[in-house]
């Protein structure tokens, strides 16, 4: 009730009081919660060891590097997991229901979601365990060569976590795991040796992954252009990282088409003053005209121009509404170097210039600022044909109680 509530807001004590004059109501619920740097260096753990950057490893994307020096038995992150049952990620054909929205056609299943290559399984449970951390950027080395020599090899491993209660979770069966909804265990990475910094962080991810990764590699066929499937790598270097190329305009699109999962996105960001419509501002002097859409040819649009030239990329953006845009280029300066585009915006979104009930175009926009990105789900991972593989849980991780199938992923 609310004399209690109130009673809980009251300081017990005259030391609990003068805790509140030094240091604020709100401390006291705080108080022996506040560590002081020697416990936090004693018990605590480094959240910020670890940082993302493009893999040393071809084909991995992205990987893991070390931040600092860690030496040997340091470990490099947390891991907590949820604990999923493997079904979960089974994947089926759609087919529009009666209202037209994709939904469930049948009980065949085709594949697996890709989160299943961020969890860890074994081929004995029907049960995977999913990481929720940077340590997912933690890439796979293993030796396999009978030399003992590898290109690539682990310098971490996972074990489970000496800070959390995992023991108590090992003897519960899978059906109880199951029926949980909070996180149960967790594992953490340890470095196998010393680590410098800018050091990629690798660790084994286990002789199946390997053989099925390998087995991947070998039938791997890129899908043909029928397909309607091109990297946004190749369009870029084509395109966007060529200074003697220039980017298509709609018109050119009708003959010239892109690849159909790649579409163009502007950087710009909205200013305080863009939905003033002062024709005295002198950054921004809008000039409203009637017209048709190149986009649409049935639509007729009011077309609100402003000069562009001033929307740079800038890394660490914090301005509101800094992004890359949907956008169409309608027109090209002579020299390639400039264009004027027209700017759209994603579903959810706001903008100043869709609620004056106008389309936003930017003159003298610079070539720099247009980019090339994939469709939603049209990018190489959401083949079908992608990689698809849990992590390798250890054998001598497995307890018995989780062993209820003879499993082939």
């Amino acid at each position: 009730n609310d004399a209690v509530a109130t009673k809980s807001l009251i300081p017990d004590s005259a030391d609990d009081l003068e805790f509140v004059f030094q240091n604020g109501m709100t401390s006291l619920s705080l108080k022996g919660r506040i560590r002081s740097m020697d416990w936090l260096k004693e018990n605590g753990i480094c959240m910020d060891n670890i940082q993302s950057g493009p893999s040393t490893i071809r084909d991995a994307g992205r990987g893991a590097f070390a931040t600092r020096f860690m030496e040997k038995g340091t470990v490099i992150a947390p891991m907590p997991l949820l604990q999923v049952d493997k079904a979960y990620f089974d994947m089926y054909e759609l087919a529009p229901d009666e209202d037209g929205d994709l939904d469930r056609d049948g009980d065949k299943v085709i594949g697996k979601q890709q989160m299943i290559n961020y969890c860890f399984g074994h081929e004995e449970t029907t049960m995977l365990l999913c990481s929720f951390t940077s340590a997912n950027l933690i890439n796979h080395a293993r030796c396999s060569g009978g030399d003992g020599t590898c290109k690539f090899e682990p310098n971490a491993a996972y074990r489970w976590s000496s800070w959390d209660a995992n023991e108590k979770w090992l003897s519960k069966p899978v059906r109880k795991l199951l029926k949980r909804k909070q996180r149960a265990l967790s594992l953490e990475i340890v470095a196998l040796r010393d680590i410098n910094p800018g050091e990629e962080i690798l660790f084994d991810y286990g002789k199946a992954w390997d053989k099925a990764w390998a087995e991947h590699s070998r039938s791997w066929t890129t899908p043909p252009s029928s397909s309607g499937f091109e990297r946004v790598s190749d369009v870029r270097n084509t395109f966007a990282w060529d200074s003697y190329k220039t980017i298509r305009t709609l018109n050119e699109l009708k003959d010239q088409p892109y690849p159909e999962n790649i579409v163009t996105v502007c950087y710009y960001w909205e200013n305080d003053d863009d939905d003033d419509d002062d024709d005295d501002d002198d950054d921004h002097v809008y000039t409203d005209v009637t017209m048709r859409s190149m986009d649409s040819p049935n639509e007729i649009i009011t077309k609100r121009v402003i000069d562009g030239s001033s929307f740079f990329p800038i890394q660490d953006d914090d301005r509101p509404n800094s992004r890359y845009w949907p956008c169409s280029v309608y027109e090209r300066s002579d020299d390639g170097s400039s264009y004027t585009v027209r700017l759209f915006t994603y579903q959810d979104h706001d903008a100043s210039w869709l609620d004056a009930g106008v389309a936003l175009f930017l003159e003298n926009f610079p070539k720099e600022s247009i980019e090339f990105v994939h469709k939603p789900y049209t990018s190489d991972q959401h083949l079908s044909s992608s990689f698809r593989h849990p992590i390798g849980l250890r054998d001598d991780m497995v307890p018995p109680k989780w062993r209820n199938l003879d499993f082939i992923y």
